[in-house]
């Protein structure tokens, strides 16, 4: 979460700038490119409409947020005000971690509206519209609890941003302690956890619903035929 070779008064290393530049502007081509695609198909559903293209949005800012860290970062502490910004909020790269956790749980709803959309068919589409603003508050909120600790894992002293905490900084020491795996549980296990339910829900109650119309076929197409 913190970028440990940091360093205020260094250089800027153009190969390395340029070498994850070039991938990080092909992802923003690519997502504009898939957005534009999205506006000119039609697609029956508001909720997954607003979804695939928030996804566009969020990977698009994300590639973003860490192309700017790439070449925005090597500025001196002139004062407390600016200096603090730059530690707790730019230096943890808050931004881009903001985005990504947003991007993989909209990805998460993305699953869950396949399984809605299937097993509460009869009633999505008239509370597509409370989907859409509390996946998006869901979005917001989860995303902010998960990443506001991150820009407390660092200390801000004397014009000087400390990201190697020792036990004398007992604020940062204890949230370090933590955050770790709760960083673990929250971003990759229950958003994992959700997809992976998500996408079995989906497909036993496809092979349920498959197996159903195999069963009944026959009969069904004995009755569709004259007999002889």
């Amino acid at each position: 979460m913190v970028d440990f070779t940091f360093n205020p008064n260094q250089t800027i290393n153009y190969a390395v700038g340029v070498s994850c530049t070039i991938p990080l502007i092909i992802g923003i081509v690519i997502n504009i490119l898939i957005f534009c695609a999205l506006k000119a198909v039609t697609i029956s559903g508001r909720l997954t409409t607003w979804l695939l293209s928030t996804q566009m949005v969020l990977d698009t800012l994300s590639c973003m947020s860490n192309m700017l860290f790439l070449w925005m970062r090597h500025y001196p502490y002139t004062n407390y005000i600016t200096g603090w910004i730059q530690c707790r909020i730019w230096r943890t790269q808050t931004p881009y971690w903001l985005w990504v956790t947003m991007s993989t749980c909209n990805l998460a709803w993305i699953n869950l509206n396949r399984l809605w959309a299937t097993v509460y068919c009869a009633t999505y589409g008239r509370y597509e519209k409370a989907y859409i603003i509390w996946t998006t508050f869901g979005t917001i909120a989860f995303s902010v609890a998960i990443v506001i600790p991150n820009m407390f894992i660092v200390e801000f002293e004397n014009l000087s941003c400390t990201t190697m905490i020792t036990p004398d900084q007992t604020l940062a020491y204890r949230i370090t302690q933590v955050y770790q795996p709760f960083w673990c549980v929250t971003y990759f296990l229950f958003p994992i956890v959700v997809m992976l339910v998500a996408h079995l829900g989906n497909c036993i109650l496809r092979l349920r619903t498959s197996t159903y119309h195999s069963s009944i076929f026959p009969y069904s197409a004995h009755l569709l035929v004259d007999p002889v």
